[in-house]
């Protein structure tokens, strides 16, 4: 919970996954609302897990602390997205705090593909993310930012 007097939603989701035999197994998930993650699928049968990555508030509000862990055991092989975009609230106070970070063992490859961050005019966020690479280990890190609707001047 929040500090007496502080507006705003403070989230964890913490995950871990291991190799085992063939396939990346998700050994670990631990999260406080508003986050949380569906069931990891393997979508092409090569043993990576995906796994989508959840806010259902419908956006993230000045105030909100919301921080991600996730750490892949050696020779994992997982791809993190989300199932929509995310949408940040305008705020006359404190900004918003969104923060990922990444352990990535030898040998395990991390995909982190979200879908696009949408800034509402006045929104105030600060995002992080810090990656620990282990040797062997490889990541792909994509971030996107919709600036809004120029013609309507809601842009950010």
């Amino acid at each position: 919970m929040p500090a007496p007097g502080r507006t705003g939603r403070d989230g964890f989701l913490g995950l871990a996954f291991e190799r085992r035999l063939s396939r990346t197994i998700l050994t670990g998930r631990r999260f406080t609302l508003p986050l949380q993650a569906l069931e990891p699928v393997d979508l092409d049968g090569t043993g990576a897990a995906t796994l989508f990555l959840l806010n259902p508030c419908g956006g993230v509000l000045g105030g909100d602390r919301l921080e991600t862990r996730v750490e892949l055991g050696a020779g994992s092989r997982v791809c993190l997205s989300t199932p929509s975009a995310t949408r940040v609230y305008r705020s006359a106070g404190l900004p918003a705090v969104q923060r990922m970070i990444f352990r990535v063992e030898e040998g395990a490859v991390l995909e982190y593909v979200p879908d696009h961050v949408i800034p509402s005019p006045g929104a105030r966020l600060i995002q992080s993310v810090e990656l620990a690479l282990a040797p062997g280990a490889s990541a792909i890190l994509c971030d996107a930012w919709a600036a809004g609707r120029a013609a309507r001047g809601t842009t950010a």
